[in-house]
């Protein structure tokens, strides 16, 4: 379901009851651009998870949300010996556009892919729901929920020149004269269309004369005339007053909800604790927070101690497929290919998916509402893969890839629990760093002493940073070991084993290039114990 400003309001009971009830709620932003246009500050393979969240940083801070779908699933039924469990997803494809104070950045290369994905610029820009920051919350609850004192006068506005003071008295004498004709039944009480109606005056005025009426005739009310130029006093009765305040409070709890749009759903989200679930969805995690909670972090331990504590439970979905988890081989994990494998492929051994009427999604990738309900639905597959139930506390998925994100063109997985390090190398076996190599060379020249030293080509994987430097992965430790005294490189070359570039690269620098976890140790290692195997099934995409 499209959510836009039309009907935001009118939906949002209805969404948070959903979120109440769901156990994990899958994710997904579209942007107005994802890249940093400053070549210098471009994402490399060797970037260590804390540097590439600063680069990050400045791009989630210039670039703006266009879309954010959100997909709730609810477990209907446990899992039987017969059957997959089942849920209900409840998808939403909000469009947001911000509520004034700060411009919109778009990246060309960005908006054509969105272009030609068939993204709606029209509703977004003509019907986008607002967001705001907690700093915006502050000001729209007191311009909206807070009640003024009226016998509080110690911010009322005091009147010094003599213009404004006669136009304030000629104004009130009039309308003390309405005020005393409607008393004497002389005039009409509480018709909204033949009040006392005021000179036009500014908005200094204007304040002025609702402080004074409401400290002096707390049954009279001002409203704009139909012109909108205009004040109009109109005297109520207790009945009327009574109608007329409970009318105004709904109002203003509507306009409240409005203005804030999504960043009433995402307080939600973050007091349920409830498990979030993204796909390669480091870039969206920044986005929401940065444009519908509070500004990023400068350092990415403090972002991550951030996250524990609003976003505690975050799960990837492409991280989960890469990890070795599920014991499968998948050639490619982009979002439309990994439901094909994970959903549509399983046939009737997938996961049951029911979308709760008037919630449904139309398949149209790069649509968020609809990416989010894909993501969900791999989500809940990958758990029942790994023959997991989702609502077990012993659930091996749940505990050893919560806040475990996949690093696009790195070399590590990030880890964003403030209490263990930043993240992990990707790849297995042995890494050694090559450099000073001349330009011409190609990935097969590079593996040409490797593979002379009798290591298999199967084994050998080049992982290339820039024109001047490389990495090579070894999968076989072993064979490594027992081959690297009898590799002969050109002389020219700089190769050096990961732990001596790592240590190199660490001097000097910040904290955001703290030290990783695992170096050295396989992805096997790090999720399952050093003495624990399992198998590995091939599959083919």
């Amino acid at each position: 379901m499209d959510i836009t400003r039309d009907n935001f309001v009118e939906k949002l009971p209805a969404i948070l009851e959903q979120l109440g009830k769901a156990d994990f709620i899958a994710f997904d932003l579209e942007m107005t651009g994802i890249n940093n246009v400053d070549r210098s500050k471009g994402n490399r393979k060797d970037d260590l998870p804390g540097n590439r969240y600063m680069k990050m940083v400045d791009v989630a801070t210039k670039y703006n949300i266009i879309q954010v779908g959100m997909s709730m699933f609810t477990l209907k039924k446990g899992k039987s010996t017969n059957s997959a469990p089942s849920y209900e997803a409840s998808t939403y494809n909000i469009y947001m556009f911000p509520d004034g104070g700060s411009d919109i950045v778009m990246s060309p290369s960005a908006i054509e892919f969105l272009r030609t994905n068939g993204m709606d610029f029209g509703t977004w820009i003509g019907k986008g729901v607002a967001f705001n920051d907690s700093k915006g919350e502050e000001w729209l609850y007191k311009r909206y929920m807070e009640e003024n004192d009226p016998n509080d006068e110690s911010n009322h506005i005091v009147l010094s020149r003599p213009n404004d003071i006669k136009f304030f008295e000629s104004n009130w004498e009039n309308l003390m004269k309405y005020v005393n004709d409607v008393e004497n039944d002389k005039g009409s009480n509480g018709d909204m269309e033949a009040g006392f109606v005021f000179e036009r005056c500014n908005r200094f005025m204007q304040r002025h004369l609702h402080e004074q009426v409401a400290l002096r005739l707390p049954n009279v009310i001002l409203e704009k005339t139909k012109d909108g130029k205009s004040l109009m006093a109109i005297k109520l009765n207790d009945a009327e007053l009574i109608s007329y305040r409970e009318k105004k409070r709904i109002e203003k709890e509507n306009m409240f909800r409005s203005k804030m749009g999504f960043r009433m759903i995402l307080k939600e989200i973050m007091n349920s604790k409830i498990p979030i679930v993204g796909h390669n969805c480091f870039f969206d995690i920044l986005f929401i927070l940065r444009w519908c909670d509070a500004p990023l972090e400068n350092n990415f331990d403090a972002f991550r101690s951030r996250l524990a504590s609003q976003l505690p439970f975050i799960y990837d979905t492409k991280y989960i497929a890469t990890c070795g988890i599920l014991g499968m081989n998948i050639d490619d994990t982009a979002l439309n290919k990994l439901y094909d494998v994970c959903v549509i492929d399983r046939g009737n051994d997938a996961v049951k998916i029911k979308q709760t009427k008037g919630c449904e999604m139309e398949e149209k990738y790069h649509d968020a509402g609809y990416d989010a309900f894909c993501t969900g639905c791999i989500f809940a597959n990958e758990m029942n893969i790994c023959d997991e139930d989702i609502m077990s506390t012993e659930n091996k998925l749940k505990t050893s890839c919560v806040n475990k994100l996949f690093m696009m063109q790195s070399l590590y997985h990030m880890n964003l629990d403030p209490t263990c390090p930043h993240g992990f190398l990707k790849h297995q076996g042995v890494i050694v760093h090559l450099s000073n190599f001349a330009k011409e060379e190609n990935s097969n020249s590079i593996l040409g002493p490797f593979i002379r030293g009798n290591i298999k080509h199967e084994h050998l994987e080049v992982i290339w940073v820039d024109d001047n430097g490389l990495f090579v992965s070894i999968t076989s430790k072993e064979c490594w070991n027992e081959m690297k005294k009898s590799i002969s490189f050109p002389n020219e070359w700089v190769v050096k084993p990961y732990e001596q570039f790592l240590k190199e690269k660490e001097t000097g620098k910040t904290d955001a290039f703290s030290s990783l976890i695992g170096i050295g140790r396989t992805i096997s290692h790090f999720f399952f114990g050093e003495e624990e195997k399992r198998t590995s099934k091939k599959r083919r995409i």
